[in-house]
């Protein structure tokens, strides 16, 4: 049996362009699955931390070592999440 670690992060912590590029999965070594609920529609994503690939924008892979540190091999971002201090936040 295989256990994950899942950490949660504000979307804050991404920048609109990475969130764009999320939701059109055009980071080609990132595979992100959308958090939807109901008519409120996608309120973040789940990605799995796959290591650290070359290319990744640099708030994603931030967060990608924040969650590493902490042991979590996925991120749930969420847009109602807490910001993290420490992590560089976005508008």
């Amino acid at each position: 049996m295989t256990k994950h670690v899942m950490l949660e992060l504000s979307t804050a912590h991404l920048s609109g362009e990475t969130l764009d590029a999320l939701n059109m999965g055009s980071i080609e070594s990132v595979i992100s699955y959308d958090k939807t609920v109901g008519w409120l529609g996608t309120v973040g994503y789940f990605v799995p931390i796959t290591g650290l690939e070359e290319n990744l924008p640099v708030d994603l892979e931030s967060c990608f070592r924040f969650a590493e540190k902490k042991g979590a091999d996925w991120i749930m971002f969420e847009s109602d999440a807490e910001a993290v201090v420490g992590l560089k936040t976005y508008n």
